[in-house]
């Protein structure tokens, strides 16, 4: 039987990890961004690849796709996503698709692209097939939310043998790595959503007391006033909505985040975007200085749901703050100020931020995965005990099938079977080159001889 791998699938960036020797192993450093980019018939891209092609073809180039997993057209985060470049249409279901290329691919077949990228990466790093995972779901997915994760895994051509809440993952990963026995609090603000866990760790047991987050709130989210403050000061300055815009938007947007993790170890920070509109022949430019103190009440109101979901986590696991031993900080979000401060003021503490990193929540799902595969032996680490209905760390709640039919899948599954693989390009090179050789093994799981 082929090794069963841990992937964590992210809203900004994704990871995939293994057990060697007792030990989680991460297969993907750093980590792959979670951007798929359609370059022409047969070709797709990935990771780094994609996010450029997004300065030019922002149409064909999708970020974030997480967001969309299990959702209805007429959700209030598609809503939202309508000001995106990308064509969102409603599914004869009645769920969120896209109109790539003149085609129509639900959310679940982009994300797969992603996945079947960290599958072929895994095979080429372990030098062996591999047809079988554990993935990560935020613990506030819903039963439509984790089906569609599974159907991510499923066109990839992997068999889902589990999901696993982010931090829990995380907390399992903490324990192998040193994390001492006690109460603790996991507080991950990720790219697209928030959780949080109250965890006891002791014994070699790793268990969860109670989770929260929102699934609509994430690093993005603290991106889009920072976003809407420029575009008004660019239209009050040169009278041009750069909303009209999508390859000026999707340059904002980038920059916009450099801006954010500036912030969060700068007072200020500069946004420079040259050339980003023109009027009568005259090019313009965006030059604006953004200062922390500006910044931070544009997103109060988000960090302080933060707060209400943490302070209801401890109340669903019976504690006070006081009761913990210590508290772990999980995502780039975390480093800011404004939100260092609200996980102080709720849990009563200074935040841990040594320990975790963007592989750990994939190193959690490797552990599980062993479990999940027999080799709990081999594994030098808690087994996660039984937690609360709301904890969802199988494929139960989602029906381990999936949301899709299996006639759906496999024709999710042939798009990506005849779709090329990017070869790794020289420093240097500018276009794109394809390698056949590199496409994945698709065949469906469980074909293949052990």
């Amino acid at each position: 039987m082929s090794c069963t791998i841990g992937l964590d699938l992210g809203t900004t960036s994704s990871a995939v990890a293994v057990i060697r020797n007792g030990r989680p192993r991460v297969l993907t450093k750093p980590a792959v961004e979670s951007v798929v980019a359609f370059a022409g018939p047969g070709v797709t891209l990935t990771g780094g690849f994609a996010k450029r092609q997004a300065l030019t073809d922002p149409y064909n180039t999708v970020f974030g796709v997480k967001r969309w997993l299990g959702r209805r057209f007429d959700s209030e985060i598609v809503r939202q996503s309508l000001a995106l470049p990308n064509t969102l249409l409603e599914a004869d279901n009645g769920d969120a698709c896209l109109r790539i290329e003149n085609d129509v691919y639900s959310p679940p077949a982009i994300a797969a692209e992603i996945v079947l990228s960290l599958r072929t990466d895994a095979e080429k790093a372990l030098e062996e097939d591999i047809d079988r995972a554990v993935l990560t779901v935020p613990a506030s997915f819903d039963d439509a939310g984790r089906r569609a994760m599974i159907d991510a895994g499923r066109i990839a051509g992997l068999e889902v043998v589990g999901l696993v809440n982010e931090t829990s993952a995380i907390a399992l990963a903490g324990q192998l790595l040193g994390t001492d026995a006690g109460l603790a609090a996991f507080y991950r603000l990720g790219g697209g959503s928030f959780d949080v866990s109250i965890v006891e760790l002791r014994d070699g047991l790793c268990r969860v007391l109670a989770v929260s987050g929102d699934d609509q709130l994430g690093g993005d989210d603290f991106d889009q006033p920072i976003v809407d403050w420029l575009v008004e000061e660019f239209q009050a300055d040169h009278g041009i909505d750069l909303r009209t815009d999508d390859v000026a938007m999707t340059r904002l947007r980038d920059a916009v985040q450099k801006t954010k993790h500036d912030l969060s170890v700068c007072r200020q920070s500069e946004i420079y975007l040259p050339i980003i509109s023109a009027i009568r022949g005259r090019p313009l430019h965006l030059n604006k200085v953004l200062g922390r103190t500006s910044f931070e009440p544009m997103v109060r109101s988000l960090v302080q749901r933060t707060r209400q979901l943490s302070q209801r986590a401890l109340n669903d696991a019976g504690l006070s703050a006081s009761r913990l031993d210590r508290v772990f900080a999980v995502g780039d979000g975390t480093r800011m100020p404004l939100v260092k401060e609200a996980i102080h003021q709720v849990f009563g503490k200074v935040a841990q931020l040594d320990l975790i990193t963007g592989e750990t929540a994939a190193m959690g799902a490797a552990i599980r995965a062993a479990l999940s595969n027999g080799n709990g032996d081999d594994v030098s680490s808690p087994s996660p005990e039984a937690a609360p209905p709301a904890e969802g760390d199988d494929t139960r709640r989602a029906g381990a099938s999936g949301g899709l039919s299996l006639a759906e899948v496999e024709a999710a599954r042939r798009k990506c079977i005849r779709r090329e693989r990017p070869a790794i390009r020289p420093k240097g090179s500018l276009e794109p080159k394809t390698n056949p050789s590199i496409v994945a093994d698709l065949s469906p799981p469980g074909s293949s001889s052990e």
